[in-house]
């Protein structure tokens, strides 16, 4: 009998939501290798020939998390021509994304104090400096197309990365409002309120 064939990539993501399912349930700290392997049926070395501690998984763990919110958002993006469209999307998009999945606030709660505190997790600063720049060059190219159409000002072109900055920022903030104050606050009131002056901004 011929060997089955495994898709090393699949299973390797396979385990990479299996491990962010029980670091959202169990924490990082209570989380095993051996734990891991247990939820996806698999031996414990298994685990060791795609992750060799977990830091390493819990690596793989967040650029999975980004690389569906990057695809959600970009895809969101396409649907729409106009740049003033592009911009409004991005911004519900990218809130929306973080606030419906509860799996995800749990793990970013999670993590957060072990980013801070654990010497273990010093690379977090170069890996969350990555996404935030992949995320800003999303903006900027819209905000530069736009300008190329004629539809946002030159100044806006010059100061695209500044613009870029404030919506991520914003997105950041609103984001943990949602979280600590959702029963307070309009969060899309506050999304077009604040969508309303970018585009104010950039337009003029």
């Amino acid at each position: 009998m011929a060997p089955r064939h495994v898709d090393k990539e699949k299973r390797k993501t396979d385990i990479a939501l299996a491990a962010m399912d029980l670091f959202a349930e169990e924490g990082f700290e209570k989380t095993t290798i051996s734990s891991i392997a247990q939820r996806m049926g698999i031996g414990k070395g298994t685990v060791y020939e795609y992750f060799s501690s977990k830091e390493e998984l819990i690596i793989e763990v967040i650029l999975t998390v980004y690389k569906n919110y990057e695809n959600t958002v970009k895809q969101a993006v396409q649907d729409y021509e106009e740049p003033e469209n592009k911009i409004h999307v991005f911004l519900n998009s990218s809130v929306f994304n973080f606030i419906n999945d509860q799996k995800t606030i749990k793990l970013f709660f999670m993590l957060a104090p072990c980013f801070v505190q654990n010497q273990r997790f010093k690379f977090s600063q170069s890996l969350a400096y990555d996404m935030q720049l992949r995320t800003k060059n999303m903006l900027v190219e819209i905000i530069n197309n736009g300008v190329e159409s004629g539809v946002f000002s030159s100044e806006a072109g010059k100061n695209a990365d500044i613009v870029a900055n404030d919506i991520l920022a914003f997105i950041d903030g609103i984001s943990m409002q949602s979280y600590y104050s959702k029963n307070y606050i309009n969060i899309r009131r506050q999304l077009d309120f604040h969508v309303e002056n970018i585009l104010a901004y950039l337009k003029k």
